[in-house]
């Protein structure tokens, strides 16, 4: 058996045949080789899209559920992470399971909520959605993050094609990962509007799965939080127009009117903060837990217009 190229799977390596054609040489499904990490023909081919040379191991008997043992990365997880789609098919045809996770806790739904930077797998998440078992849209990671969390900080058209075929298999806008956060806040994270909010907003009301705002992640931020601190100018709006509490408190007492207060922006967030539409129920004089009021933190941070702010707040008090 020839074994003369390496080819590098995550952390690793095999040495393989250089020719699929060589591959094609087997009649015996013992002669699936195996590295020390458990690393065999079959996976590279799978990984590699050989779809003859996997069909070939599938009608000899191959399991098309056989783990890497060091990874835990199925034969479909591999051939997902480089979007080759016929072998994907071919693997699902045959009775590869899909709801199989590695020692990652990742799953071939978390395969295609990350890799948006192929092009967009749409069909292949509604072909999975087909064999997943109930909760398994929503699977979590070894830090808890869903598919839907991988897929929404990217600013891609391709993510956004992911996040809207996620949304519209089932998968719930409102899971908190192991820190927390919700997809919403990691939307907010962004420094930019790109339609992602809009979509993500109206598939989850039209899958009756409306997205909780005021949400707290393990530190006590809200989105409303993490727009006012990555200052993302739109979000700020869109949260404050569709509901967001502007009173809510972090860990450290900090309202959404303290945060403006440490920053330099002041015309927005004076033409935000002081509209009638969104002020009547803010708590202008809340102290954070060291006692200090949104003016206070203005003063201490050389932002004298800020004053200003707190005039047209009272003037609607």
């Amino acid at each position: 058996m020839h074994r003369r190229l390496r080819v590098i799977l995550g952390k690793k390596s095999l040495v393989i045949s250089t020719t699929c054609s060589e591959f094609c040489s087997y009649s015996k499904f013992d002669l699936n080789y195996a590295d020390d990490l458990g690393c065999t023909h079959f996976h590279v081919a799978c990984e590699y899209g050989w779809e003859d040379v996997v069909q070939k191991f599938l009608e000899l008997g191959q399991d098309p559920n056989l783990l890497v043992q060091r990874t835990g990365n199925s034969p479909l997880y591999l051939a997902l992470s480089h979007n080759k789609r016929e072998v994907s098919r071919l693997l699902l045809k045959h009775g590869a399971d899909p709801n199989v996770a590695n020692k990652d806790g990742r799953t071939a739904l978390h395969v295609l909520g990350e890799n948006y930077w192929n092009s967009p797998n749409m069909e292949m998440i509604f072909e999975l959605k087909k064999k997943l078992k109930p909760g398994q849209v929503d699977a979590r990671d070894k830090l808890g993050n869903t598919p839907l969390h991988l897929a929404v900080p990217s600013h891609s058209t391709n993510a956004k094609l992911v996040v809207q075929a996620l949304l519209q298999i089932g998968s719930n806008p409102n899971v908190a990962n192991d820190e927390g956060l919700t997809p919403m806040h990691i939307i907010c994270k962004r420094r930019c509007n790109d339609g992602l909010w809009e979509l993500f907003w109206n598939i989850s009301d039209d899958m009756k799965q409306p997205v909780s705002l005021d949400v707290r992640d393990k530190l006590g931020n809200t989105p409303l939080h993490y727009a006012l601190k990555y200052k993302n100018l739109d979000m700020i709006e869109l949260l404050l127009r569709n509901g967001a509490d502007p009173n809510t408190v972090d860990e450290e007492g900090l309202t959404p009117l303290h945060i403006i207060s440490k920053n330099d922006i002041f015309c927005y967030w004076a033409r935000i903060f002081t509209n009638k539409e969104f002020h009547p129920l803010m708590q202008i004089d809340a102290r954070d837990k060291l006692g200090r009021t949104p003016l206070q933190l203005a003063v201490a941070n050389l932002l004298p217009n800020m004053s200003e702010l707190w005039k047209r707040l009272s003037v609607y008090k």
